[in-house]
């Protein structure tokens, strides 16, 4: 009776061990039955397409196998949490406290990783002498969750840096309105819109006319309406608008950056920030140019030649008034000044001056000449028309450390 007891519990029990693998073998490829008593496994592989197993091989040790299997086919980043998960006392006291567990690893197969999953169960009865361990292949699920991972971070990376590039930023539907604000002046679009709640379109046309300077309103309200907004956009992707708009009862230079998202068809984001310190450092810097434009004009007219000579290269570009005094075209850089000067002097200027000169227009002696008070100036005869007349030479140089010495020369022959 008792062996007839012991051959049915037997019975159940591998009855029992076959539901459990053949449930694991819907969803996993490989199914390993570990004896507890003594360590010894089965590996089963799934048939494809049914629920059948089959025998692929066995051994004697798990536990001491599995370090050796690792090694082979484990990728090496991946093999010490996968050995400490399967070790015997770490496995055993999982299973003693939940009912599973779950191995995420990468096998190296035909030299390429391929992501898996390990799951482990113990065995329901009360005896608890089988663990039974499914091995799933989760390659394409994995690599497709990893990239939608790192598009979201990616989408996090960019809404971060135009974070840092706008003062505020609005996220619009365009099918109903919808809006939300988000940055850390909300106020730059007024109260109408800084709530975030009502429809953006709508709230639009009251907050332009409250806060737009007049001469930019229309403007802003033809690019933003929702018709017009959606098109431009539908052609372009994105587009920008310069305008001004009263804060803290000042008017201030705004810049506002429309575009569509890729991934969100039906979503406009505009972002707006303040340029207003920008705008005006731009605007003195171009009065600035415009003055140092005009002066430089003026003083082109006492002068009949100006070079813009490179103290270290030699290069040089010559700006002449008229053709007598020109030896290049306008504005062309040439090597090396220095030697074409006491080329060209030989046949321009007048003998009695020319050692003079040829002196005085060496690099070094010319660099010395201004070294005290940063400028110098000479007087000798050029000969123009095949006659002599008075000149002065008048070389400077910006500053000390400049690399540039300018070289202006003045017919004086009148006075």
């Amino acid at each position: 009776m008792n062996q007839n007891n012991q051959e049915e519990n037997r019975q159940q029990h591998s009855m029992t061990l076959a539901r459990l693998a053949i449930a694991l073998a819907n969803d996993y490829e490989t199914v390993y039955v570990i004896n507890t008593e003594d360590d010894s496994y089965i590996e089963y592989g799934v048939v494809p397409n049914s629920q059948e197993l089959t025998r692929r091989s066995s051994g004697q040790d798990f536990y001491a196998d599995t370090p050796v299997n690792a090694t082979n086919l484990v990728h090496p980043d991946d093999q010490a949490h996968f050995v400490a998960a399967l070790e015997k006392e770490t496995m055993r006291e999982t299973l003693r406290t939940d009912k599973s567990f779950l191995v995420r690893y990468r096998l190296i197969l035909g030299g390429v990783p391929r992501y898996y999953v390990l799951k482990g169960i113990k065995d329901p009865n009360i005896d608890g002498r089988f663990i039974m361990i499914g091995v799933k292949n989760v390659d394409e699920q994995t690599r497709k969750e990893l990239a939608a991972e790192a598009e979201s971070r990616t989408y996090s990376e960019i809404a971060g840096s135009l974070a840092s590039l706008y003062e505020v930023i609005y996220h619009i539907d365009v099918r109903t309105g919808r809006y939300k604000v988000y940055g850390c002046a909300p106020d730059l679009m007024n109260n109408n819109l800084r709530a975030g709640s009502g429809n953006f379109f709508e709230l639009l046309s009251g907050t332009i006319r409250a806060v737009i300077h007049p001469d930019d309103a229309e403007m802003v309200f033809k690019a933003l309406y929702k018709e017009a907004l959606i098109s431009r956009l539908h052609e372009t992707g994105s587009f920008t608008l310069k305008y001004r708009q009263l804060m803290d009862g000042r008017m201030q230079y705004m810049f506002l950056t429309a575009f569509r998202l890729q991934n969100e068809p039906d979503h406009v984001v505009i972002g707006v920030r303040n340029i207003h310190a920008q705008v005006c450092r731009e605007q003195e810097q171009a009065a600035k140019s415009a003055m140092f434009n005009e002066i430089s004009k003026v003083l082109a007219l006492r002068y009949e030649v100006i070079y813009q000579v490179n103290i270290k290269t030699g290069e040089y570009r010559e700006y002449a008034r008229s053709e007598k005094y020109a030896r290049l075209e306008i504005g062309v850089k040439v090597h090396d000044f220095f030697s074409e000067c006491q080329k060209n002097m030989k046949r321009d200027i007048y003998p009695e001056d020319y050692p003079m000169m040829a002196r005085e227009m060496e690099r070094e002696q010319l660099l010395r000449s201004m070294q005290e008070t940063g400028s110098t100036a000479l007087n000798y005869r050029l000969v123009l028309d095949g006659e002599p007349q008075y000149v002065t030479l008048f070389a400077i140089r910006p500053s000390d450390d400049s690399d540039h010495v300018y070289i202006a020369v003045a017919n004086v022959d009148a006075a």
